[in-house]
């Protein structure tokens, strides 16, 4: 069998002998695609400083000026330096013996085409995965649970039910605790965690393995589920649900910065208002970062389904354009706002229940290495 593993190395040194190409993870996710990429992070934290706003002592006491200009300044420039932290993600492909020999027998190309079309897949998922994260809340949950019938769970955003896969194994988390639900005698690892035996994503529902729904202590209205193997802490990295907050954050410091000083320049402009349609509350946030943050070129990602509601209210008016960065094309509409125009994209990341509205020169993600990369651990594993 090492003389597989070798083989299997050979092979992917081959496929990707000038790095994993990147869009085996974006394709198909355009603020994941879009959002700027640097290979910058070193160590296990990194700041990033911001200005809050610039000096502010201007007036005609030249005195004053001057003193503001100083820490003991009452109206000097306000920065505040954001400590990011290093978070990780992996994922593995296992191919059987089987299909290892299989392949083989059928000659060195069909086992190159099966290492390729298995290692696709894995990068695909780590894809799928870091872009669910991008829009997420650090918690890495899949899905919320609204309510149960037998072993079937209904999710309280039925598009979430993507997220679940027949196999998959799950661990629940209390979404008010917070803490993990105690799971005994449960189907998946060690009884530790529930299996999904079948998704509806039709009716935004999944079925777990007979037995698992009571399987889990105190299940309620409000728990989240997290795939299996996730920590207490959860470690996903925060998304735009976590920097850009639907309430106004509290005092609780974000990466060391307490944002409830200055709510609109720490943690962004936020609209709730599920009674005006999308078009207006897009209008609504654009002028207000403008009003705030002052004006650029920005962009804003809504779900599939928003997307093709915003585009029958516009009817006739909406416009359609190629956009294409370099790298993949994406369609989007375009909101004219008081800020100028906004581009609107579908991504299937985006929760149905949230939109966002970005300038993309004030995003980025930071991370070591390649991005996605693969691991080999001296030729016996990958």
């Amino acid at each position: 069998m090492a003389a597989l593993f070798t083989d299997a190395t050979n092979v992917l040194k081959r496929l990707f002998a000038d790095g994993v190409p990147m869009d085996l993870a974006t394709r198909e996710r355009p603020l994941l695609t879009k959002m700027e990429k640097k290979n910058d992070f070193a160590g296990d934290d990194m700041a990033i400083p911001i200005t809050v706003n610039n000096p502010q002592a201007v007036g005609p006491n030249p005195a004053l000026a001057f003193k503001g200009a100083y820490t003991g300044g009452t109206v000097a420039n306000n920065y505040k330096r954001f400590l990011l932290t290093k978070y990780s993600m992996f994922n593995s492909v296992r191919m059987t013996r089987d299909a290892i020999m299989a392949a083989r027998a059928k000659g060195r190309g069909a086992f190159v085409d099966l290492l390729e079309d298995r290692t696709n897949g894995m990068l695909d998922a780590m894809g799928d995965v870091a872009s669910t994260w991008l829009y997420g809340d650090g918690t890495g949950q899949s899905g919320v649970y609204s309510s149960l019938a037998t072993e079937t769970v209904t999710l309280t955003i039925a598009t979430d039910s993507a997220k679940f896969f027949v196999g998959q194994q799950l661990a629940v988390y209390n979404g008010v605790g917070p803490s993990f639900r105690t799971i005994t005698a449960a189907s998946g690892d060690g009884g530790l965690y529930v299996t999904v035996a079948a998704v509806n994503e039709e009716n935004g529902t999944f079925t777990m393995t007979a037995g698992d729904a009571a399987a889990i202590g105190s299940f309620t209205a409000g728990d989240t589920f997290a795939p299996a193997g996730v920590t207490s802490t959860l470690v996903a990295y925060p998304g735009l649900a976590a920097w850009l907050p639907l309430t106004t954050p509290s005092a609780t410091t974000f990466f060391g910065v307490d944002r409830s000083l200055d709510p609109t320049r720490l943690a962004g402009v936020r609209l709730d208002n599920s009674t005006a349609s999308i078009e207006s509350n897009i209008m609504t946030v654009a002028e207000r970062c403008n009003t705030i943050l002052k004006g650029r070129e920005r962009q804003c990602f809504v779900n599939p389904v928003n997307f093709t509601t915003l585009s029958l209210s516009l009817d006739s008016k909406h416009v359609y354009n190629d956009d294409n960065d370099g790298t993949v094309g994406f369609e989007y509409i375009k909101v004219r706002t008081s800020a100028g125009a906004v581009k609107v994209y579908a991504d299937p990341s985006c929760p149905t229940n949230r939109g966002y509205v970005l300038d993309m020169a004030t995003w980025t993600i930071h991370h070591m290495g390649e991005f996605p990369g693969i691991i080999d651990d001296n030729g016996l594993m990958m």
